[in-house]
């Protein structure tokens, strides 16, 4: 209970605008409770949310040397890898285990889908996406990334339904979506 009172703390700091602080929350946090794989996390996911990309994987890295089968920590490392289209092999096995720790979670299977169609496996990434629907309907970026894995396999209709449902979602970047809307 007290963990998530330091958690709750640095979201409210943050929201208000008050990095520097919320950064020394999460930080008192994990000198109070050191190697705690939430607080870790929480603290990883602030780096991100703030823009210091290369410190949030560091501590996810951190986390899977303490805990290898945190599925928040071998997911957020494996996507992000998949995103910058680097290690993909790496990205694999790490979201593979992900989905054995955790083999429903939409977010993960979205992961898994997004490195197959960074491997240019798009068929298995057209299979494994359309699971993640099936368990998480209502997010924008599983949406997206549905359209853009049609699109390789030259689905337009289903990739424009998607980037439709994705924009009715609202995600953060409906520019970028309505871009790939109007280019099919």
């Amino acid at each position: 209970a007290q963990r998530s009172f330091w958690q709750s703390e640095a979201i409210i700091l943050h929201q208000k605008g008050d990095d520097a602080k919320a950064e020394a929350v999460l930080n008192e946090a994990l000198n109070r409770f050191p190697n705690d794989a939430e607080l870790m996390f929480a603290k990883g996911a602030f780096y991100d949310q703030i823009g210091r990309k290369s410190e949030a994987l560091q501590v996810m890295e951190d986390i899977i040397k303490i805990y290898p089968d945190d599925a928040p920590a071998l997911n957020y490392i494996g996507y992000t890898l998949a995103e910058k289209n680097e290690q993909l092999d790496r990205a694999y096995t790490l979201i593979s285990k992900a989905l054995q720790v955790d083999p429903e979670n939409a977010h993960i299977i979205d992961s898994l889908a997004w490195v197959q169609y960074r491997q240019k496996n798009y068929q298995a990434a057209w299979d494994t996406i359309i699971r993640a629907i099936a368990y998480e309907p209502k997010e924008a970026a599983i949406w997206e990334h549905y359209g853009d894995i049609a699109k390789e396999l030259k689905k337009n209709k289903e990739a424009k339904e998607a980037y439709i449902k994705a924009l009715e979602l609202k995600p953060e970047n409906s520019v970028e979506v309505e871009r790939k809307l109007n280019a099919l």
